[in-house]
Parts: structure tokens; C-alpha cells; sequence
């Protein structure tokens, strides 16, 4: 996700079977819990 001013904010890697591989966050992002919380739920269900 890229902001008005071109701010890269979020990325995410995904594989063929939409699941998240790698996820790139803004350090303002990082260091909202909420955020980090979620990063840390989806890349936690993609290694099963």
C-alpha cells in the first residue's frame, strides 16, 4: 500500500496460493501493535 505522497506503507509477498510469504511494513506501521499483532496471526496460519 502506497500513501498520497508515495509513502510505501505495506507489502506483502504472497505465493500462488494467496497465502502471505513475506510482508514489508513502514517502521511507523511496526510499531503499531495492532498491526504487528495481524503480520504476526497470518504469518503464523501460513506456516502450518
Amino acid at each position: 500500500y502506497c500513501g498520497e505522497d508515495n509513502t510505501l506503507w505495506a507489502l506483502m509477498v504472497m505465493d500462488v496460493q494467496s497465502s502471505i510469504v513475506d510482508v514489508y511494513l513502514h517502521p511507523e506501521l511496526y510499531a503499531d501493535p495492532e498491526v504487528f499483532a495481524i503480520c504476526t496471526f497470518f504469518t503464523a496460519e501460513t506456516a502450518r
